[in-house]
């Protein structure tokens, strides 16, 4: 029997709206505003993006070691997950904002900047929201259904929030085709995306609060240093077991794939097929149509 309520569950799995509306942002939105609509090319674009992610590799596991020694009256998660959602925010905001008038690589170091910044402050509520899930939960069936409500959120939120931000920020006018390129709208919608990173955080880490006196009764060994060697080490030791590269591999060559296709797409869909975003909005709510129907025709 569970130990958790529904109220609980449904707000640890909120909290992954956050990092949803973030990644779609990132792939669907970032590329296309700073290549098509600022005219910044797009391998200074890319560096900076690829620049943003290497900051974020080398951030996680030091935050996660950082957040495994922190004690406080509010825990060692709580915290960092409620601190973390207006910089998070703020920063997604001011990245599809920049100043007007900048040269290219005014604009590259603006991308880098907020780039990384929302990486970080991402990091700094991801990773104590993984972690939390994890003490959350008593038992491997009680860990794998909460898990399984916050993927859900995650997925269903990327899949509506794609659509509806191209029928309510960007519609197809005369002046603007594909919608895409008002440049104007990117205020509000990111205004928008803002809001909802700033309410899913703190929705999740209110709704999860009840949980702190059984989570302060529990007795945590005290989390070792990290350093660069011990780094090192672990990675070894993890890609030495063939079933790990394999799920390692397995899972970089899908979202690979799942990333690239989401760059790519409004390129294709409005250059190459020339469809509108209205027309563009209708491909994942078919995606996620066609995801509810294999859960009902491969019924185990």
């Amino acid at each position: 029997m569970s130990t958790l309520s529904l109220p609980v569950r449904l707000a640890f799995g909120i909290g992954q709206l956050a990092e949803a509306v973030k990644n779609q942002g990132f792939n669907v939105f970032l590329l296309f505003f700073y290549n098509q609509v600022l005219g910044v090319s797009a391998s200074l674009t890319g560096l900076a993006l690829a620049m943003a992610l290497v900051v974020d590799a080398i951030s996680d596991p030091l935050v996660g070691s950082y957040s495994d020694k922190l004690r406080t009256r509010y825990g060692r998660r709580h915290p960092l997950m409620a601190l973390a959602a207006v910089p998070m925010a703020l920063c997604f905001y001011l990245l599809f904002n920049p100043p007007e008038g900048l040269t290219d690589i005014a604009y590259f170091c603006w991308l880098l900047l907020f780039a990384v910044a929302v990486r970080l402050s991402l990091t700094f509520y991801h990773i104590p929201h993984l972690a939390l899930g994890a003490e959350l939960a008593e038992g491997y069936q009680e860990r794998s259904a909460l898990y399984a409500a916050s993927t859900f959120f995650g997925f269903l939120g990327g899949a509506l929030f794609v659509p509806l931000s191209y029928r309510l920020f960007f519609p197809t006018t005369e002046t603007f085709n594909p919608g895409l390129l008002n440049a104007d709208a990117y205020a509000a919608w990111s205004l928008f995306s803002a809001i909802i990173i700033v309410s899913a955080i703190w929705i999740c880490a209110a709704g999860t609060l009840s949980q702190l006196p059984r989570l302060l009764a529990k007795s945590y060994a005290p989390a070792p240093s990290v350093s660069p060697k011990q780094v090192i080490r672990e990675f070894s030791a993890a890609f030495s077991n063939r079933s790990f590269k394999a799920i390692f591999f397995g899972m970089m060559l899908s979202t690979f794939i799942l990333a690239v296709e989401s760059i790519f797409n409004p390129f294709m869909g409005f250059h190459f097929w020339g469809m509108t975003t209205e027309q563009l909005s209708i491909i994942p709510l078919v995606q996620l149509g066609g995801l509810f129907a294999s859960l009902v025709v491969l019924e185990p």
